[in-house]
């Protein structure tokens, strides 16, 4: 009497190992695609997210932190 072994490890891993890591290195890769789309048009679309990106880090009319000398 002789044991199948071929038959049982196709039933438990259904595809190849490698089919599976191609298919998960894409979705990834199309994950990240889509996320730099994403940054590349953002300040295309919105114009608030284009006055975000520019607006300066201070207000021009914000006090420094420094002491004056007067």
């Amino acid at each position: 009497m002789t044991l199948a072994t071929g038959g049982i490890v196709a039933s438990i891993v259904p595809f190849d190992p490698t089919v599976g890591i191609t298919v998960a290195a894409t979705a990834m890769l199309a994950a990240f695609m889509l996320a730099m789309l994403f940054f590349a048009l953002a300040p295309v679309v919105s114009s608030t997210w284009d006055e975000q990106l520019s607006a300066p880090s201070t207000p021009a009319n914000a006090r420094s932190a420094e002491p004056s000398d007067d």
